[in-house]
């Protein structure tokens, strides 16, 4: 037997191996690590079914025993659920796992063991005939109480339970997109001003002092309201912040010193023999020099902290020189080559070092510090009062619950009624869920673990952990996976993919496994897939469509410009598409995934010049949207008739369709302060009506640029002004008289906004977004007492600040056509199909965030790195590198979640752009440089198979059976 097929062989045999250890063991931790398109909700669902209808049966009906010797059936299906808990990533999953559950129990109670919903279950394990059609439909009937629900669900609802002894509010609001946090941010900020600047000024003298030094430098109330609010997301304790923070400054400050001096001293033991002999007037020699002053001992930290910061100006371009061992020959030939390399390390540690001390600004740092504490303790306690809680409180408070409870009596019972706890992508938790977790399964210490717990079944694949910028840490999940009782007997991993051909995942091999470098608590090791032994029928293609394709884009002249590069591979991916559609492929079962989503449209253009359906799925885009832009400004219009905006974002809309020219002539006159008075129907309204309706076609009409603006085709666009500007006098009136629900119904009705969306391009969709915004809004109201100019304000405060959402889904059926979405949309998800497109893209750069909160172990600054205003301590300057380790470990991360998307097809494009130089393709900052390997910027390079040239241009073929086009303009 080949080594090959003997480790494919072993694979298997591990596989199988892990699946039966998943529904056979209850009483210590599994660990299953499942790779993309292993089946772990297959797997999840086949325990959950075992234990139910087997093991956690017995052990239900034995406790319902000691409380009536016949307990029903129905009786202990409540007890097996009551005692099963399965925590998932997101409510779909979790309402997906539930559906799953039901219809395998179904098919048990029918005696259909051939259902593929049994896949996986042990059936030894489980009654025969009867008793076990008894259990099953009983469970069935029971299935509303499995408790399946994402962390957040299930702490809400353990606070709610023992909120006596959480001492929150009684019934407290989840305030998942901390919209009331910021009301109640800005009140207290508000408050602050008032206490500072107002009469009798309150407020602390030092706290006082803080707040003008930010102000003097730039940092207003509205970036004190960003920074409480991150600190409250965060969980940053105010306490925690001590009341200057000078103590814990100078402690991290010594560190990086000690580290800074550390760095000069090996660039200096590095060159210093060899740059001695070099001129005085030399660079490299003034270089040395620079550096040998920062180790004089009469130097103080501050002063060096000066120096450093001036030297990484002043010789940024030696350090950069010999950190890319590209300095001069003399400097090479001086150095030799093992100093070369000695040197480079040496260069590259000292500038990153000079580049964090220059950062520092120890004044703006401490009086942010004062501040933010002072801030951040008004706004958590005025929360508490209001009883509202963010999705991060929700963790907080129940660890605290479970972990400070008096005597343990909380956590105590919570455990006696747990059986079985079951975690779904336990490799996005973090530090605070990991914990929780940790309380669940095995208590607070050695008495509640010997008094046994729940088993624990962990299912996670530490190659997808995508979502650092949730929370989510891997080290998190390699340290409680560390600590776990028998360590890594009891890790299984399952490598049998159902989802992909052998090719496809052939490549996600050669693509992933020489970027995914194992290091701990940082990148786990890769681990291969191979395909099952029956693959889908959607793993197989037309015999003339290559299964993976690397493609190029080029100009006529190399190289192109980032968009025209975009433009390009959104053309060339449409084509593709449209043969694909030609060829009877489901559109539906194709994607584009894409880095991220601000070039989307131009993907969407070149789809509807085709003719081609899509979605743009996972697209945060709901108060971007026209319709909902429009409804809104109609909501303002009528319910704050002074808002001449609003009026006039409501007469451009499409229910009213005003021309430009109309609308400019009615905005310059008296029209929006008379508007506002109108209410009714009375000869007043008329009369105005009439005369402003007419101003506005008599002004259009005599513009010179109507003819050019083309007026005259647009017909009687007067009359829709005129019944436009009635309907808002009529319903400003109704709004008097009837209650919102009714006022809002007979308002959809009669302005039709919705049918008339529902006509247009994507109108299912449109009809969505807008029957949720009207559904929100009576909710709202409700919820606020009646307070419509309230809840009007806040949407357009929504609208102001981009705040995203996603779109709403019409009711019925998939989505249609091609799928466009981010790399991060897609997880979870598996497309026959799957273009992989700008891979040239790098990461957004944007603007340096002004505040950063990151809890570090064991730390000298009471377990904080902070950046505050702009300004980080000392311990974020020493912490930043390893948060650029991670990033990069992330990307790795995420070219293995796009890449195992593919069913039968993967079509991995780049551009060759004008910022991307032919030398340093290899390090771009982008997944580009992930395929480095094999991806090159001319992909046609010797040694591969010519085959016919295409309306894309030149086509090869590697001896992998990779097809490598170069398509251009």
């Amino acid at each position: 037997m080949s080594a090959a097929r003997q480790a494919e062989t072993e694979l298997r045999a591990a596989d199988r191996a892990a699946r039966e250890r998943a529904v056979r063991e209850f009483d210590r931790p599994v660990v299953l690590e499942a790779g993309a398109g292993t089946g772990k909700t297959t797997t999840l669902v086949a325990r959950v079914v075992t234990w139910a209808a087997g093991p956690g049966w017995e052990r239900a009906r034995e406790r319902c025993v000691l409380e009536s010797p016949n307990p029903e059936p129905e009786r202990i299906a409540r007890r097996v659920w009551g005692g099963l808990v399965m925590i998932t990533f997101t409510e779909a999953a979790a309402a997906e796992m539930a559906a799953r559950a039901g219809l395998a129990l179904e098919a048990l109670a029918a005696g259909d063991w051939g259902a593929d919903s049994l896949t996986g279950v042990a059936r030894d394990l489980l009654p025969e005939g009867e008793a076990l059609g008894e259990r099953a439909a009983a469970l069935v009937e029971a299935v509303d109480q499995l408790q399946a629900q994402t962390i957040h669900g299930y702490c809400a609802r353990l606070l709610r339970t023992h909120a006596l002894s959480s001492g929150l509010h009684p019934s407290f609001e989840i305030d998942g997109e901390q919209e009331r946090s910021e009301e109640v941010v800005r009140e207290v900020v508000e408050g602050w001003l008032a206490e500072l600047f107002g009469e009798g000024q309150r407020a602390d003298a030092a706290e006082a002092e803080a707040s003008r030094c930010l102000l003097r430098t730039g940092w207003g109330p509205e970036s004190w309201v960003e920074a409480v609010l991150q600190g409250l997301g965060a969980g940053l304790d105010p306490a925690e912040l001590e009341a200057s923070g000078q103590a814990s400054w100078d402690a991290g400050a010594d560190l990086l010193d000690t580290e800074l001096c550390a760095a000069a001293e090996a660039l200096v033991g590095a060159v210093g023999a060899a740059f001695a002999d070099f001129k005085a007037s030399d660079k490299f020699a003034c270089l040395l020099a620079d550096t040998r002053a920062l180790l004089a001992p009469e130097l103080d930290r501050e002063r060096r902290f000066e120096l450093a910061g001036e030297l990484v100006v002043a010789r940024k371009g030696q350090l950069a020189d010999l950190a890319k061992q590209d300095a001069k020959a003399a400097v090479t030939d001086a150095l030799g080559p093992e100093g070369v390399a000695l040197a480079a390390r040496a260069a590259e540690r000292l500038r990153e070092q000079a580049k964090q001390v220059g950062k520092l600004d120890r004044e703006l740092h401490l009086a942010g510090r004062r501040v933010l504490r002072a801030l951040l303790e008004r706004a958590r306690e005025r929360r508490r009062q209001l009883g509202v809680l963010t999705y991060d409180d929700l963790l907080t408070e129940s660890v605290r619950l479970l972990a400070e409870s008096p005597g343990g009596e909380v956590l105590t019972r919570v455990r006696a009624d747990l059986d079985q706890l079951l975690v779904d992508e336990f490799q996005d938790t973090s530090r605070v869920q990991c914990e929780l977790v940790r309380l669940l399964a095995f208590g607070r210490g050695e008495r509640d673990a010997a008094a046994g717990g729940p088993g624990l079944f962990l299912v996670g694949d530490p190659k997808q952990s995508i979502y650092a910028f949730r929370g989510a840490e891997l080290r998190a999940y390699q340290g409680f996976k560390d600590t776990l009782p028998g360590g890594e007997e009891v890790v299984s991993t399952l490598s049998v993919n159902y989802r992909s051909s052998q090719a496809v995942l052939d490549e996600v091999q050669r693509l992933v496994e020489p970027c995914m470098e194992a290091v701990p608590g940082l990148q786990p090791p890769f681990q291969p897939l191979i395909a099952c032994e029956a693959p889908g029928a959607a793993t197989r293609l037309p015999e003339a469509l290559p299964a993976v394709e690397q493609w190029s884009a080029v100009g006529a002249e190399d190289p192109l410009s980032a968009d025209a590069a975009v433009r390009l591979e959104a053309e060339a991916i449409a084509a593709d598409l449209r043969r694909l559609a030609d060829e009877g492929i489901a559109l539906s079962d194709c994607a584009i995934l894409l880095r991220s989503l601000p070039q989307v449209g131009l993907f969407v253009d070149a789809l509807k010049r085709r003719g081609l359906p899509f979605t743009v799925g996972k697209d945060r885009s709901y108060f971007k949207r026209r319709e909902v832009a429009e409804a809104v400004a109609l909501l303002r219009s009528l319910v704050d008739p002074s808002d001449a905006l609003s009026l006039a974002a409501f007469l451009r809309s499409s229910a009213v369709a005003l021309p430009d020219l109309a609308l400019g002539a009615l905005l310059r006159s008296e029209f929006p302060r008379q508007a506002a008075t109108w209410i009714g129907e009375g000869a007043d309204v008329d009369a105005g009506v009439r005369h402003w309706v007419e101003h506005a076609r008599r002004a259009a009409e005599a513009d010179p640029l109507a003819a050019e603006a083309g007026l005259e085709r647009l017909g009687d666009w007067w009359t829709s002004l005129d019944e436009g500007l009635r309907f808002l006098a009529r319903w400003r009136e109704r709004l008097e008289v009837l209650d919102v629900s009714r006022w809002l119904d007979g308002l959809r009705r009669e302005l039709a906004f919705e049918s008339g969306e529902a006509t247009r391009f994507l109108g299912a969709y449109r009809a969505a977004n807008l029957a949720r915004l009207f559904d929100e809004i009576e909710r709202e109201v409700e919820a606020r007492g009646g307070d419509l100019l309230g809840v009007a304000r806040r949407l357009q405060r929504l609208l102001n600040d981009d705040n995203e959402r996603n779109d709403a889904r019409p009711e019925g059926g998939g989505d249609p056509g091609v799928q466009l979405m981010s790399i991060h949309g897609s997880k979870g998800l598996g497309f026959r199909c799957v273009y992989l497109a700008q891979l040239q893209k790098g990461r957004n750069p944007g603007g340096a965030a002004a505040h950063g909160f990151q809890r570090v172990e064991g730390d000298a600054e009471g377990g904080w790195a902070l950046k505050l205003f702009g300004a980080p301590s000392p311990q974020w300057c020493r912490t930043e590198s390893e948060h650029e380790r991670v990033e990069a470990a992330e990307r790795v991360r995420l070219l293995y979640v796009a890449v195992t998307r593919a069913k039968g097809r993967l079509v991995l494009s780049s551009g060759w752009t004008k910022d991307l130089k032919a030398q340093a393709w290899e390090q771009a900052d982008g997944l580009g440089h992930l395929i480095a390997q094999r991806l090159k910027f001319d992909p046609l390079a010797d040694g591969r198979e010519a085959l016919p040239a295409d309306d894309r241009g030149e086509r090869q073929r590697d001896a992998a059976g990779v097809v490598w086009r170069r398509y251009s303009t």
